[in-house]
Order: structure tokens, then sequence, then C-alpha cells
């Protein structure tokens, strides 16, 4: 079990490593594999010195918030060149899940990314900071639905970070979304 590099290409004109992974829980281990050092991107380390002067207590709160005003959620969707190869490559078939993983400078540039690139954006710049943030995953024995960034706290809980949706800092997402969905 495990992930293998499948291919080397270009998407959206920068270059990417097409991966095979056995099952869903490897994805997310290779998510985790992929993001070890994103708290020593350039762009990662400037956006953290716009918090350093908060005290560092509220840091959580207010990384979350830049990230949920600065980076809109956007599902990954395989661009049609990509579609095309993958199809005359035979791997996957159509309505197959596409994902995507961006790193956090690339994910600040574009303004958008689905949730395991804003929870990157997020546990980057609070590992910067010098808070144990981690990516926490979501799901069952299928495998992940969801990821988010969470700290642990002295308690043994999570202190949710989840950027993809509108949560509140603590509010773990599944409550979050109850919330929201009851708003309509």
């Amino acid at each position: 079990m495990g992930c293998r590099p499948f291919a080397a290409c270009t998407v959206d004109g920068a270059p990417a490593r097409l991966w095979s992974c056995d099952t869903p829980w490897d994805w997310a281990g290779l998510l985790v594999h992929l993001s070890r050092n994103d708290h020593r991107e350039l762009s990662v380390r400037m956006l953290a010195n716009a918090f350093v002067d908060i005290p560092r207590h509220e840091q959580p709160r207010v990384v979350l918030e830049w990230v949920q005003e600065n980076v809109r959620y956007e599902p990954d969707d395989p661009p049609a060149r990509l579609r095309a190869w993958l199809a005359a490559m035979q791997a996957g078939k159509p309505g197959d899940p596409f994902e995507r993983f961006s790193g956090p400078g690339r994910t600040i540039g574009r303004g958008a990314g689905d949730c395991d690139d804003s929870s990157r954006v997020v546990r980057a710049v609070l590992r910067c900071l010098g808070h144990n943030a981690r990516l926490v995953f979501i799901g069952d024995r299928n495998g992940p639905h969801h990821v988010t960034a969470a700290i642990p706290t002295p308690s043994g809980q999570w202190f949710w970070l989840d950027a993809s949706l509108p949560a509140r800092a603590g509010e773990h997402p599944n409550r979050a979304k109850e919330r929201l969905d009851g708003l309509h």
C-alpha cells in the first residue's frame, strides 16, 4: 500500500507530478508528506510576519480569518488538457475524483483552493509563528472526506481552524456545516 509517482506533466503552466495511491487514506498520507516543509516557503514566512505583533493566543483566529477572507473555496477540477491526457493514458474514468495538492504559495497567489489547500496555508503560517498546527482528516474507513487545520490543546482536544467554510475559530467543521445549513 502507499503512493507512487505516476507521471510528470504540466498543469496550468506549472510542473506537476501525478501520483497513484492504493487507498483514499494513502492520499491523506501523501498530503502530509508533501506539506512537511510548507512553513519554510518564502510567501508563508512573509505572510506570517504580518501576524507576529498580534498576541499569541489571538494568532490562530486572526490567521484563520485572513485565509477565509483571501482564499475563496474552489473545488479541484482537472484542466481539459490534463483530462484528455488522463483519458488517453486510461488513468481513471470520467467522474473519478481529481485532487490537486497546491502548496501555500500557489494557493495564496491564486487566492483560491479547496479544503486541503486552505488548510495548508493556515497550518503553514501558524507553524511559522511557532504554533503546533496540524492537518486533521475527517472521514471513515472508506477514506477522508475533509481536511482542516487544527491545534492540539493541552486537554487532548483539537482547536479547529477550518478555512474552507465560514467556520468560527475553534468550531468543529461538522458543527459549522450544521450551523450554516440551518441558516438557509
